[in-house]
């Protein structure tokens, strides 16, 4: 099964925070959104397997989908 982690940072040099890491893609979905409305953080990014599948920092692109 895939991995999918849910990273938040305000940081623009690291990835400071892992909220989830759960195998469920839905669960990952639900979690980055929740972290987005929140406003707490900055960028946002999803993770499968080690690589970022989804990103709304320009310095960290999508590796695949």
């Amino acid at each position: 099964m895939a991995v999918y982690q849910v990273w938040a940072s305000n940081s623009e040099d690291e990835w400071t925070y892992c909220f989830l890491e759960t195998e469920d893609r839905e669960e990952a979905k639900n979690k980055a959104q929740e972290i987005f409305e929140s406003r707490r953080f900055l960028f946002l990014a999803i993770d499968k397997d080690g690589k970022t599948i989804w990103s709304n920092d320009p310095d960290t692109p999508a590796e695949f989908a």
